[in-house]
C-alpha cells in the first residue's frame, strides 16, 4: 500500500487484511499516511524504508505476524502508534528493527495510557512523544534507544521474567518521567550513564524529553525485599533543566534507592536542578543513594 508520496488519511472504514504471507506500507516523500482503518489478518505489517511517516490511528488494529520497520538511512522508517490524540493501538507480536545502523523508529503519540506487551529486537529507536503513559512489559533483547517527549514512560518488571529495559543502556532525560517498576523480591536494575541534556542526536540512550522542561526518575517498590534502580554515573545537563528523584514506596536508603556506580560526591547537594521528590534539593548519601 503506498500513497505515492502524496499526504493521506485512510478512512475508518477503508478495512485492510494481511494475508498470512504479510504486507507492507510505503510512504515516501518526508510525508505521512495516517490509517484510521483497523488492521487484521494473520500476517506481518512491514514498514518501508523510506522518508514518510505511517501513523496507525486505530484502537482496533489486530493482525497477529508481527511488525517489522525497515531503514537503512537516517530519516527513514518511520512508524507511529497514534496521531497525537485518544486512539492508536499496536497489536501484541514481536516488534523487529530491520535497521543495521539503528535508524528505524517506532513512536508512540497518544494522549491516552497503553500496554505494550511486545518483544522488541533488532537495533532501532523507541519514541514516546504522547502525554499519556506507556507501560513497557515484554523483552527488549537488543536494547533500543527510547525517547519520551512527554508522559511517561514505564518499564514494568513485575514478572521477574521479563526485561523490557536491557542492563546497561543510558538514560537521557530532558523532559518527562522514567518510572521503573521493580519486582517483588531482591533486585538491582543497572543503567547506563544519566544525563540531563536535549536530544541532538539519538545514540544507544533511552531518551526522556527532547523538550527543555522538568524530568523525573522514579523507582517504584516491588513490595518486599530490596530494591535499586542504579546508573552508570551522572552526566551533562542542558541549563533551565531539572531533574527529580522520586523513591516511591518502601524506606528510600534502605528497601528501594537511586543510587551511581561512578557519580555524586557522597554526603553533598547534586545540584541546584535536582530535586528529591519533587521539592527538596538532591543529595548523595555517604551510603551510596540519593536523598
Amino acid at each position: 500500500l503506498s500513497a505515492g508520496g502524496n499526504p493521506v488519511v485512510l478512512g475508518a472504514n477503508h478495512g485492510i487484511t494481511l494475508g498470512a504471507s504479510g504486507g507492507t506500507i510505503w510512504q515516501f516523500g518526508t510525508t505521512a499516511m495516517v490509517v484510521n482503518s483497523p488492521i487484521t489478518g494473520p500476517g506481518q505489517l512491514t514498514i518501508a524504508d523510506d522518508t514518510g511517516v505511517v501513523l496507525l490511528n486505530s484502537d482496533n488494529n489486530t493482525y497477529t505476524g508481527g511488525t517489522q520497520i525497515n531503514s537503512n538511512l537516517a530519516a527513514r522508517g518511520m512508524l507511529v502508534v497514534g496521531a497525537g490524540g485518544a486512539t492508536g493501538s499496536l497489536p501484541a507480536g514481536d516488534v523487529f528493527f530491520n535497521s543495521g545502523a539503528g535508524f528505524a523508529r517506532l513512536y508512540l503519540f497518544k494522549t491516552t495510557d497503553m500496554t505494550l506487551a511486545n518483544n522488541f529486537t533488532g537495533p532501532g529507536q523507541i519514541m514516546q512523544v504522547g502525554g499519556g503513559t506507556t507501560t513497557l512489559t515484554g523483552n527488549n533483547v537488543t536494547g533500543q534507544t527510547t525517547l519520551v517527549g512527554g508522559g511517561r514512560l514505564r518499564a514494568d518488571f513485575t514478572d521477574p521474567n521479563k526485561s523490557p529495559i536491557g542492563s546497561g543502556t543510558p538514560l537521557q532525560v530532558a523532559a518527562g518521567t522514567f518510572e521503573y517498576v521493580a519486582p517483588a523480591g531482591d533486585n538491582v536494575l543497572r543503567l547506563g550513564a544519566l544525563t540531563d541534556t536535549t536530544v541532538a542526536a539519538p545514540t544507544t540512550a533511552v531518551y526522556i524529553g527532547g523538550t527543555i522542561g522538568d524530568g523525573a526518575i522514579q523507582s517504584t517498590y516491588g513490595g518486599s525485599g530490596f530494591q535499586e534502580l542504579n546508573f552508570a554515573s551522572l552526566g551533562g545537563r542542558t541549563a533551565g533543566m531539572t531533574t527529580s528523584f522520586i523513591t516511591s514506596g518502601g524506606v528510600n536508603g534502605v528497601t528501594n534507592r537511586i543510587s551511581f556506580q561512578n557519580g555524586p560526591a557522597f554526603n553533598s547537594v547534586i545540584g541546584a536542578a535536582y530535586l528529591f521528590n519533587g521539592s527538596d534539593f538532591a543529595a548523595y548519601d555517604e551510603g551510596g543513594f540519593v536523598r
